[in-house]
């Protein structure tokens, strides 16, 4: 199970919130969740 950075966010997106994140590069996601499956996940569920 992924460790959920922003359960906020999460939620709101089941209530039709949008929300924009940025970042430079792939390589700083997989960084900042320290595994490129984990990555995968956060990319999955927030590009729609």
């Amino acid at each position: 199970m992924m460790n959920n950075q922003c359960p906020a966010a999460d939620e709101a997106g089941g209530a039709g919130v949008q929300v924009t994140a940025y970042t430079q590069t792939w390589s700083d996601i997989v960084a900042r969740l320290g595994d490129s499956a984990k990555a995968g996940q956060v990319m999955g569920t927030t590009t729609r």
